[in-house]
């Protein structure tokens, strides 16, 4: 069974490359923030939790070969499971602690399998880093949101 959360590192070339940055807090990324939240029901995509704070977060397709970098979609993360999404900066914050109950209450997995599947995503960030990365939007997004074509010439 293919687990629901999983941790989904950034390539260090990629850092600071993202709508939200890219775009700003203008009204451009608060429309995209605006339509997730509605699209998402007001609660997280992953858990379904409404509690606290609902960030907005950019899925990414990570073509290895091709070194391209697609922004597919966005999602409504809450705290927890965009924690656990970004392992990598929650653990280096000390929140190692709250990445694995959150994998592990989500995936209906065990401790050792979620240390396992960070552990695939710390790896996956090590070889990826060491590229470098092309930008792209997937078609019906970039239909959607015409000012997200800032990320394809961002690189």
């Amino acid at each position: 069974m293919k687990p629901t959360l999983t941790p989904q590192l950034v390539p260090k070339p990629l850092w600071g490359k993202n709508a939200h940055d890219l775009l700003g807090r203008g009204a451009a990324w608060k429309a995209i923030r605006r339509d997730a939240l509605n699209a998402a029901g007001q609660c997280c995509s992953i858990c379904g939790s409404e509690d606290g704070q609902l960030s907005c977060h950019e899925k990414w397709l990570y073509d290895d070969d091709a070194a391209t970098a697609t922004l597919i979609r966005v999602e409504i993360h809450c705290g927890a499971c965009d924690l656990a999404t970004h392992a990598g900066r929650a653990i280096k914050l000390g929140k190692r602690d709250v990445v694995l109950r959150q994998i592990c209450k989500v995936n209906g997995c065990t401790e050792s399998e979620a240390n396992g599947l960070i552990k695939a995503a710390l790896l996956d960030w090590e070889q990826r880093s060491r590229k470098k990365w092309k930008i792209d939007v997937a078609a019906p997004l970039l239909q959607q949101y015409p000012q997200l074509s800032v990320l394809i010439d961002s690189h």
